[in-house]
């Protein structure tokens, strides 16, 4: 058959309803029922250029997300310029030059469109391409798809299914690519399967495409076999179409699922960091006792619970080191230094419950919160570090002050510390090395909370 260079319709409109795409013509209920599988997938396109836009909007540091609207929406032109070639009617001779245009550049996007697949591909498996190969591998497919455009063009005629080729191929790697790599990972295995489903739909359209560009299999306006296997794998490119889709949020869930479990493990790394400073921020680094933050802490929770409690009372023992400027100066700091971690030990030896608190609140100076003791047994256990620690040291002894007290609304923490520091004054004035009480004080008057 002749080939008529100035008749560039896909479509032949007149007697005969049948299709004419190269020398090989197809039947117009055939026909219509193609372009009807055509025309669902621009919606189903649509519809994911703009699932994929809202989620870009969540999460604009995903550029992955970016390459694969842009491929959503060159799948929806290249699909609607597509059905405006199918039903473009005959143009005068020598001003066929706007549906040839219009075909080379539908065919372009289509082949082109697939990169941004592959592209957003490799993005979201964290392996981006290089500059470079994102400027080789477009030439290297747009070189391809000049080539079959001008063996589609041989003649002069716009063959419709030749030019198809190009957007098919391309598609058909991009896809063979992903389903091999894509399915070694749990979050692109749906993209996977959707790809390799495309995969191998685009083989049989293939062959029936080179089929229908070779030869006619059936008679002017009969129905042809081919055509119909052709129009069952129009169905099943539709289909892989929205499972490709549903793959690409599957690839964004997990994406943010892993974002989000990222988050709560710094936030519980984070948790875990603040309590650790917390906790050595209320440490005295010499000795390992609790610092005069953490008793003031300690005192006012130990107060607020006692008041609540009928029997519940509070001891505080307040310790310092006689003549420890003289022991630094003499045997130096080192020496001093050894002292106080020996009163530290023997503290912890002797305050071994777990809601006694020791602490050192200054240089030489330490203070022991008690609850739940009556003031013989807070008089007995001051006699015993004084006594013990004399018999440790060669060089120091111990003043003592101590005060124990049932607290009441009327007394406040603070009036516990200062009290506890006017009894080791008083130890002080009277010689060191001994042991002091002072009743605690509330408005000028002796408290009658105060046990003795």
């Amino acid at each position: 058959m002749a080939r008529d260079r100035s008749n560039c319709s896909l479509i032949n409109w007149s007697g005969v309803p049948s299709i004419q795409a190269g020398i090989v013509e197809v039947s117009m209920p055939n026909l219509f029922s193609g372009v009807g599988i055509l025309g669902a997938e621009i919606p189903l396109s649509a519809l994911g250029a703009l699932l994929l836009l809202v989620l870009y909007r969540g999460l604009r540091d995903e550029r992955f997300l970016r390459s694969w609207m842009i491929f959503e929406f060159s799948q929806m032109v290249f699909l609607s310029g597509t059905l405006f070639l199918l039903f473009h009617e005959s143009l005068p001779t020598g001003q066929h030059v706007i549906q040839t245009g219009s075909a080379i550049v539908t065919f372009l996007i289509g082949g082109l469109g697939p990169l941004f697949l592959f592209q957003g591909f490799r993005e979201a498996v964290g392996r981006s391409l290089s500059s470079k190969n994102r400027i080789y591998v477009p030439l290297a497919f747009l070189c391809g798809g000049v080539v079959l455009t001008n063996a589609a063009l041989w003649g002069g005629q716009v063959q419709f299914l030749g030019l198809l080729l190009f957007g098919d191929l391309a598609m058909a790697s991009v896809a063979l690519y992903i389903a091999i790599l894509g399915f070694r990972r749990k979050a692109t295995r749906v993209l996977a399967v959707g790809c390799g489903l495309k995969f191998l739909s685009l083989v049989p359209k293939l062959l029936l495409s080179a089929a229908f560009a070779l030869h006619n299999s059936a008679p002017l306006g009969g129905p042809s076999p081919q055509a119909s296997v052709y129009l069952s794998v129009l169905l099943l490119q539709s289909a892989t179409s929205g499972l490709i889709i549903l793959g690409m949020v599957n690839v964004v869930v997990h994406k943010h699922r892993k974002i989000r479990q990222s988050l709560d493990q710094t936030m519980e790394q984070l948790t875990t960091a603040n309590l650790e400073l917390d906790r050595l921020a209320g440490i005295d680094p010499l000795t390992n006792l609790a610092n005069r933050r953490s008793l003031e802490r300690h005192l006012a929770v130990e107060w607020r619970r006692a008041m609540r409690s009928e029997h519940d009372s509070l001891s505080l023992i307040a310790i310092d080191v006689d003549h420890f400027k003289e022991l630094n100066d003499t045997c130096g700091h080192p020496a001093g230094d050894a002292c106080l971690k020996m009163l530290a030990s023997l503290l912890r030896e002797i305050f071994r419950r777990e809601e006694d608190l020791v602490a050192r609140v200054g240089g030489d100076e330490f203070v022991v919160l008690l609850t739940g003791i009556d003031a013989h047994a807070a008089q007995s256990l001051t006699e015993r570090i004084r006594g013990q620690f004399e018999a440790s040291s060669a060089h120091c002894t111990l003043s003592i002050g101590w005060v124990t007290v049932k607290p009441t609304p009327e007394l406040k923490p603070d009036m516990l510390l200062q009290t506890a520091d006017q009894a080791l004054y008083r130890s002080k004035q009277n010689g060191r090395n001994q042991v002091s009480c002072l009743p605690l004080l509330a408005g000028g008057k002796r408290s009658a909370s105060v046990t003795l």
